[in-house]
């Protein structure tokens, strides 16, 4: 028995599409909609003390949630300005379930 994909938001087309560089499969969009919901990122500072782990959108590339934080900078003060930059990231599964 086949089952049609849910559907797809206009957003989430563009961005599979943008991913794929070309416009998706009912196979890739199948796929797309089938990936975890949330993805971990390990985002690391040149200060270690700073380095933390966060829930991100799973549905994102994990090229594009580390162009989000790599070589990006962060106010991670809580009274007074303390801008780090991310130097590395990582993407993982979540540990977070949604479901």
């Amino acid at each position: 028995m086949n089952q049609k994909p849910k559907a797809m938001n206009l957003q989430d087309f563009r961005r599979l599409e943008k991913e794929l560089g070309h416009p998706p499969t009912e196979a890739e969009v199948r796929e797309y909609m089938n990936r975890p919901k949330l993805k971990s990122a390990s985002v690391r500072f040149a200060n270690p003390k700073y380095d933390y782990v966060t829930s991100v959108n799973g549905k994102l590339s994990d090229a594009e949630i580390i162009n989000y934080f790599k070589d990006k900078w962060f106010n991670l003060g809580s009274v007074k300005d303390d801008m780090q930059k991310c130097i590395d990231c990582k993407v993982g599964s979540s540990s977070i379930s949604l479901n």
